[in-house]
């Protein structure tokens, strides 16, 4: 995702976070009273700006302000006094300011944060004693679950563990009922697993545990990574070709034209304005009617008679 400006002193800049192909990470570890914070650095990377600092915001359940963390530092954000086996919202933005033009409206807007694609949703531990601790690497398509290396998941008898992903809400908060699907993978030896998901839609994952004796001996949702849908920038399909004149003489004009389909923009992409004109125009029939449409028609005669004398053919040559 990248974002185009002008900086202060009216240099073109662009900040842009790592692409699908770098994914983005966001790792927390909880007890039963605190979060703690990381990220991949750089999350963002800057052209002809320099990002000063990380703004880094905890909202509960219902979205109230927790806490908010102006940091440069970014490994290790704690969040202490929380309650416990409750969900949090953790969302990190990077703190630039650059001006943002908007080509269909002609304004301009300055902008001090840029958020980061990807939101963590976490849950405090029940248990102080058996802290959770999870990184998960989101990029637009799948997320990367390292669980093996959780206390949870390397306690005794535990065989394996199950992978709950469902589609959120409007909100990106909550799970839609209905729209669950489940992954199961071997505990304690094979810690990493990537779960694709479609792009373009948003998320929610749920950690549950199996014992030998095939019942989960940890069901509480552990964390949830929201992935944002990519922007796609719009392209142009070929030009149709040059329509008929417009006037059969004299100066006229043909035209052409292209559509922003090839794909079309969508999720914050840019248009087509930046690849040139969606239509043109050329002159045709550059001779005046005069020149051009000249032609002999056809002879007529006319007789005239006059009193008992000879008769008289006086022939015509008309033109068009």
């Amino acid at each position: 995702v990248t974002e185009f400006g002008i900086s202060p002193n009216g240099e073109i800049v662009s900040v842009t976070t790592k692409p699908s192909s770098e994914p983005t990470m966001l790792k927390f570890q909880s007890s039963e009273s605190s979060l703690k914070i990381s990220w991949s650095e750089p999350v963002y990377q800057a052209n002809g700006i320099k990002i000063e600092d990380y703004r880094v915001v905890l909202k509960d359940s219902v979205g109230q302000v927790v806490a908010d963390q102006q940091v440069q530092d970014v490994t290790n954000i704690k969040f202490d006094n929380l309650n416990a086996v409750t969900k949090y919202i953790v969302t990190v933005k990077a703190i630039a300011e650059f001006i943002r033009k908007d080509s269909a409206t002609n304004t301009t807007k300055k902008i001090h944060e840029y958020s980061h694609p990807a939101t963590l949703i976490a849950f405090t531990a029940a248990n102080p004693l058996n802290p959770n601790s999870f990184q998960a690497n989101a990029d637009y398509y799948s997320v990367t679950l390292d669980l093996g290396k959780s206390n949870i998941t390397q306690v005794p008898r535990v065989t394996g563990y199950v992978v709950r992903y469902s589609l959120m809400d409007s909100t990106g908060q909550n799970i839609k009922p209905g729209t669950s699907r489940t992954q199961s993978f071997p505990g304690n030896n094979d810690p990493k697993k990537i779960i694709g998901l479609a792009s373009g839609f948003t998320y929610g994952l749920e950690v549950q545990e199996i014992t030998t004796v095939g019942k989960s001996i940890f069901s509480s949702p552990m964390f949830i990574i929201r992935t944002d849908p990519r922007a796609t920038n719009g392209g142009y399909i070929q030009w149709t070709n040059w329509s008929v004149c417009n006037r059969i003489c004299g100066p006229g004009q043909q035209t052409r034209s292209r559509t922003c389909t090839n794909p079309e923009p969508s999720n914050g992409g840019t248009n087509c304005e930046s690849l040139g004109q969606s239509s043109q125009t050329k002159n045709c029939n550059l001779k005046s009617c005069f020149e051009t449409n000249i032609q002999e028609c056809s002879w007529t005669s006319v007789i005239t008679v006059v009193g008992n004398g000879p008769v008289k053919v006086k022939q015509s040559l008309w033109y068009l």
